[in-house]
């Protein structure tokens, strides 16, 4: 019976070999699970997930190593690691609480080396494959961590480029609520600080519309354009200006421009530029002191990456 037993039992080296084939196939799973992943959240919660079943793959390959070398049955090489476990933790409390479990298995002096007595031997070419394949690793883990780093950044990226070049000009963000109205809300603030008028929201957005409806003949094609691939049509997106929260953009603000005649310029820090409206009104301050065409010009703000659901506009104020 035992030695029909003996026969039946696969070697040492078949077991590795397959332990090893499984632990690569988990790395695989792991691999293509981050690269699906695109939120950073996201991607913590899959790296602890495969993390914990790494550590449990590997302990039960080291449990089955210990049973096949014949060193205690299972039950009892459990409460060997938990005594020794318990032993460790009493001698440096602080540095086995950061172990994983895997990591105390392998600190342990009750539980022998399980893979120093295996009967074949890695080969120098094998060696470098798994040096190579390790490096591999460790780069696509680091160009998936640099890759969500960018692109958590791109908004504190983007703000700093936005805020030097305010301060170029002694101005800084005033916060406008994101709730559609922003770049409506932006124009409402600017005008009430350069004593320009008090005007609401809504009359902004029929002012705006107003124009467009006025001047169908030169603004339609922008219209059209800043809804492309949609089936919105001239009079649904005018509609929607007007008497929705829609949010306004390029048209609206060409639009107010002209209507209330002035100048509005819109800092960003997309390619580095700023965006210019109304600029034949800057005649009428030119030669003036008093009212300089910086004292008379709209200065807002446009975000793209400050928020996830889209652009935001705000206002400025002085320094």
């Amino acid at each position: 019976m035992d030695s029909d037993s003996q026969e039946s039992k696969p070697s040492r080296r078949k077991v590795l070999q397959r332990q090893n084939q499984e632990v690569k196939a988990l790395k695989e799973q792991w691999k293509k699970a981050l690269a699906s992943c695109n939120k950073k959240g996201s991607k913590k919660e899959l790296d602890k997930e495969y993390q914990s079943k790494m550590e449990a793959l590997q302990l039960s390959h080291k449990m089955e190593l210990m049973k096949l070398s014949g060193e205690g049955n299972l039950e009892n090489e459990e409460d060997s690691v938990e005594q020794s476990s318990e032993n460790n933790r009493n001698i440096d409390d602080s540095n086995t609480n950061k172990l994983s479990l895997v990591e105390k298995l392998q600190t342990m002096d009750e539980v022998p080396s399980l893979y120093s007595n295996a009967t074949f031997q890695v080969t120098k070419s094998e060696k470098r494959k798994k040096k190579r394949q390790k490096e591999l690793e460790q780069k696509y883990m680091k160009s998936l961590e640099e890759c969500a780093l960018n692109n958590d950044r791109k908004g504190e990226i983007e703000l700093e480029v936005i805020n030097k070049k305010l301060k170029e000009n002694n101005l800084k963000i005033f916060n406008i609520s994101a709730d559609g109205n922003c770049l409506f809300g932006s124009i409402k603030h600017q005008l009430e600080i350069k004593k320009k008028g008090l005007y609401s929201i809504k009359e902004l957005r029929c002012i705006a519309v107003d124009y467009i409806e006025s001047n169908r003949k030169t603004m339609e094609p922008f219209v059209l354009a800043s809804v492309e691939n949609t089936d919105i049509t001239f009079e649904e997106y005018c509609d929607n200006i007007r008497n929705t929260n829609e949010w306004g953009g390029e048209v609206e603000l060409v639009a107010l421009s002209n209507s209330l005649e002035v100048p509005i310029t819109v800092i960003r820090a997309l390619n580095h530029r700023n965006e210019s409206y109304g600029e034949q009104f800057y005649e009428e301050y030119e030669d003036d002191e008093e009212n300089s065409v910086k004292e008379n010009t709209l200065y807002i703000v446009y975000h793209i990456h400050l928020f996830a659901n889209g652009p935001h506009y705000n206002s400025t104020i002085s320094i």
